[in-house]
């Protein structure tokens, strides 16, 4: 119910800021983006299917979890004789695991920096933005119930709060929407012998 709640009240918020920016008078339809002088800001909401992998001499297992996020982000040209461009931002996320004897939650912020080339299609406002960049996350609470006894990751257990990892994804631009498909990994351990991946399916709106 909380993550229907949250999709609820970001999709809401999604929708309020198009029509907002439905009404200012610049011109995001130009395909050609980078071109432009100014910078545009996005806010978009995410589904983030997560794994943890715990690696040991026996072999791997693997922990899969539910991912929400919603963020901000800017996108700034480098070259204007390029299409070439700079984002960077910060995303807030929840994810967690809900089974009857063990269940798994996990708030983190995360701030990524990718680079963008696009690619767009002359006299629309249609455009491909393949990407790639890094991460670097901040994990601020999280625990793990098990058989009634709830421990906490930073308090009880020897997990790590900064992490970094790396990224690579591409966007669909219609206008002044964007959807999004990415994924995620960590350079770092999670904890001993534990590092984790994940995707991400996102849709966004610039203003």
């Amino acid at each position: 119910m909380k993550a229907i709640r949250f999709i609820t009240i970001v999709t809401a918020a999604l929708l309020l800021s198009l029509t907002a920016s439905a009404q200012r008078n610049r011109n995001y339809g130009n395909s050609h983006y980078y071109s432009d002088s100014y910078s545009m800001n996005n806010v978009h909401v995410s589904y983030n299917p997560l794994t943890a992998k715990y690696i040991a001499k026996g072999g791997t297992t693997r922990t899969p979890m539910t991912g929400l996020s919603i963020g901000w982000s800017q996108l700034t040209p480098i070259s204007s004789a390029m299409p070439l461009l700079i984002e960077y931002g910060i995303d807030a996320q929840a994810s967690f695991l809900m089974k009857k004897n063990d269940k798994r939650n996990m708030f983190s912020l995360n701030v990524p920096v990718s680079v963008l080339y696009q690619v767009g299609l002359p006299g629309s406002s249609i455009a491909l933005m393949p990407y790639a960049g890094i991460d670097l996350g901040y994990n601020l609470f999280g625990s793990r119930k098990i058989a009634g006894e709830r421990l906490g990751y930073f308090s009880d257990l020897d997990y790590t709060r900064f992490l970094v990892g790396a990224h690579m994804g591409v966007k669909l631009m219609l206008g002044q929407m964007f959807f999004g498909l990415a994924y995620q990994g960590c350079f770092t351990e999670l904890a001993k012998d534990i590092k984790y991946t994940q995707g991400q399916f996102t849709i966004g709106v610039f203003f």
